[in-house]
């Protein structure tokens, strides 16, 4: 039987490692990422629900499609981030975590699944990992990754297709005719990433943020209290906005 050399379990360890903390940047960038989906969200909803309450309000469709617009493009394009595989850890998204997972099955070990834990937190983990091995590897059970990742590409499949095509690529000159998304199909898409960010910071970091919202330390809400546009405003020209036009051919 032959021996390994030392230099070559040294690599193979120093792979695993830088592995093992490539992917915990990576879930720790894109759960930033995901918390900030789950923030807009939040206001997106409070702002919905404050228009349609406050019956005073003039509606007109300019400024309903100035702000829909605003966010269904600000979220199609974080959930599509955050789908991307990309190569390597690049990018460093909640697809790109669950593909190096799947295919680095080796990586995730018990060990690293209990990490410094002691005590009462260590025997729940302990408990845990039972739940969440392959009894075949003693290894954390890709097929519960894989199963997410699967889930992951088909609800968010609407959303992609509508960014690939109408966003980065304008396909479609008028976006909403022929793919349209819905925010129901942004929601679910949300709703999957915040879900899996939490259950993923739990199985890699062993730590647990019980919900995704409103971030309590901005006060989002001081600029409602009074109202916009003072007495006498008037619509800024286009010389103040910058958009002076330029001198037409002379053959015009």
């Amino acid at each position: 039987m032959l021996t390994p050399k030392a230099s070559v379990v040294v690599m193979t360890q120093f792979t695993t490692d830088s592995r093992w903390h490539s992917w915990l940047t990576m879930l720790s960038t894109a759960k930033m990422d995901i918390h900030q989906m789950a923030h807009n969200r939040a206001i997106w909803l409070s702002v919905v629900d404050m228009l349609q309450r406050n019956q005073s309000v003039t509606h007109n469709q300019v400024m309903n499609a100035w702000l829909s617009g605003h966010y269904t493009t600000t979220q199609a394009v974080a959930i599509r981030r955050q789908c991307d595989v990309g190569t390597n850890d690049r990018p460093k998204s909640m697809g790109r975590l669950l593909t190096e997972m799947v295919a680095h099955p080796s990586v995730f070990t018990r060990d690293r699944y209990l990490g410094a834990t002691d005590g009462r937190l260590r025997r729940d983990r302990e408990a845990a990992w039972q739940r969440v091995c392959d009894p075949d590897t003693d290894l954390f059970d890709v097929g519960i990754v894989d199963a997410d990742l699967t889930v992951l590409r088909a609800t968010s499949a609407k959303v992609r297709k509508y960014v690939d095509k109408s966003i980065a690529h304008s396909l479609n000159s008028r976006p909403n005719a022929k793919a349209p998304i819905t925010f129901r199909d942004i929601n679910e898409s949300v709703t999957l990433l915040g879900a899996m960010s939490l259950r993923y910071v739990g199985y890699l970091e062993g730590s647990w943020f019980p919900e995704l919202g409103f971030d309590p330390a901005i006060e989002w809400l001081a600029p409602f209290q009074k109202a916009w546009m003072p007495d006498g405003y008037r619509l800024m020209s286009a010389a103040e906005l910058g958009l002076m036009p330029g001198t037409p051919p002379a053959d015009i």
